[in-house]
């Protein structure tokens, strides 16, 4: 699979409801995170295109307090709707979440395509995150250009 681009229009029907799945089940819980309307799917999305690169599962059961910041074994999957310049956004509790990595995916909503963009360490990124304020609240932001790339994820 090309790690660096997938068209997702062909199962985005599947995606959006998985997306919705997990956010009424989610709707009550502390867990629930909506920056955005399209919150559940934008991260199914993000995760889907991980999967495919590690050729691995998406996880879809139910988790009524949430993953606990694993997406998969040591990874935690972000996914920015910017593709153009997107950022690695944490909030202060994902450095003390169980993921040993971060993994950044740009996803382009009118297209439906996304990509992998690249992954950093949690050591890396409490060093090199900037704190920045997006409208809802300050945040730990990391620029594409301070990732590594996929290829040369261990």
């Amino acid at each position: 699979m090309d790690a660096k681009q997938v068209d997702l229009c062909d199962i985005w029907p599947a995606i959006v409801a998985a997306g919705r799945t997990r956010d009424r089940r989610k709707k009550n819980y502390r867990s629930a995170d909506y920056r955005n309307d399209d919150s559940a799917a934008v991260g199914v999305a993000g995760e889907y295109v991980y999967a495919l690169f590690t050729d691995s599962d998406v996880d879809l059961s139910y988790k009524p307090e949430g993953d606990g910041g694993l997406d998969f074994p040591g990874v935690d999957v972000k996914t920015s709707t910017f593709p153009s310049d997107p950022h690695l956004k944490l909030f202060e509790k994902d450095f003390s979440k169980p993921a040993k990595h971060f993994v950044l995916v740009a996803l382009c909503l009118t297209k439906r395509q996304a990509r992998l963009v690249g992954w950093i360490s949690k050591d890396e990124a409490k060093q090199v995150a900037v704190r920045r304020d997006y409208g809802y609240g300050v945040v730990f932001s990391i620029g594409w250009q301070d990732l590594h790339p996929m290829e040369a994820f261990a």
